[in-house]
């Protein structure tokens, strides 16, 4: 069996999300994008990704290392025709030192999957100060694309 493998989110993963949020604050703003200044503001955001993944919008797995929850893979912004999705990994922090294992059974477990059902790219978006994941993503064969995003914040008023 390998040492990391995926699997359906269940009931009790819920745990293991409010304990990383508790444990890495700074992960999870990261990984959702947005700032999370209490608990209760990412238990929100949480539930509105499930109201997502239940709307077939995005899907969530937990990523396991030898039988316990290290972190999860989760797939959004999938494109009208499913040819592209966003893909996000969190890893625990005390875990990452297994960040190319799990990224590589990430890979074994859906590459084919994705690839029968007409995906043909997957994007990845991180702060540029995480040079580990940049890293790790390099390895996994991404590119980083020539491409400038921009963003305006909007205010009411403005």
């Amino acid at each position: 069996m390998s040492e990391c493998n995926l699997r359906e989110f269940e009931q009790t993963d819920a745990d293991c999300l409010r304990a990383w949020y508790q444990a890495d604050r700074t992960g999870m703003e990261a990984l959702m994008g947005i700032d999370l200044p209490q608990e209760s503001t990412y238990m929100s955001a949480v539930s509105a990704l499930f109201d997502v993944i239940l709307q077939g919008q995005a899907r969530l797995w937990m990523l396991d290392r030898e039988q316990h929850p290290m972190g999860f893979f989760l797939m959004t912004d999938f494109a009208p025709d499913n040819s592209t999705a966003r893909v996000h990994i969190y890893v625990d922090p005390k875990q990452r030192r297994h960040s190319l294992k799990a990224a590589k059974s990430i890979e074994e477990a859906l590459t084919s999957t994705l690839v029968k059902i007409g995906m043909k790219q997957v994007i990845a978006s991180q702060p540029r100060n995480q040079r580990g994941a940049h890293a790790l993503a390099k390895r996994m064969g991404f590119t980083e694309i020539q491409r400038i995003i921009l963003t305006k914040e909007l205010q009411n008023g403005a």
